[in-house]
């Protein structure tokens, strides 16, 4: 197994062109981002990939797959102080269009910060048509009737 891949190889093994790969490297959003030509990049770039190609997959379009990624990449930068980790590291999902962030304090989108409340609960019964009992039910999401205590800024984290 090789340790490098060039932009058309990763383009290949995943599926997308070569030209969106190298839109990803130059938006910092993959690769090692230092200025060495040609870029090489790792298996964990190549896993990401697969995360941005599955994200094309469900509707979001690469611009805006970008554009989310560099905003919350910007946003990790500006905390260098605290750990700052790699984007292929974080726990990253598709929900309505918009990319997700779940760690340990929550869930939160990654183009600005905002946190998500789980509300999946109540739009259960309604959804599926079942609205004889609305009221929140434990066994179905354990997150309900949790109290909300007031989260440390995403900032200072």
């Amino acid at each position: 197994m090789w340790s490098a891949y060039s932009a058309r190889q990763s383009a290949d093994l995943v599926g997308m062109t070569e030209s969106a790969v190298r839109g990803l490297v130059r938006g910092g959003v993959i690769g090692n981002r230092s200025d060495e030509l040609p870029t090489r990049l790792a298996f964990s770039d190549l896993t990401f990939l697969r995360a941005v190609k599955r994200w094309q997959d469900q509707g979001i379009s690469l611009r805006s797959i970008r554009r989310q990624l560099g905003a919350l990449r910007n946003r990790l930068d500006s905390q260098r102080d605290s750990h700052c980790p790699q984007l292929a590291s974080l726990s990253i999902s598709a929900h309505h269009g918009y990319l997700v962030v779940t760690d340990e304090l929550g869930s939160y989108r990654a183009d600005n910060g905002q946190l998500l409340l789980p509300f999946d609960w109540f739009n259960d019964g309604i959804e599926s048509g079942d609205t004889k009992d609305r009221s929140p039910d434990k066994e179905r999401n354990p997150n309900v009737g949790a109290s909300i205590t007031r989260l440390p800024d995403r900032a200072s984290r």
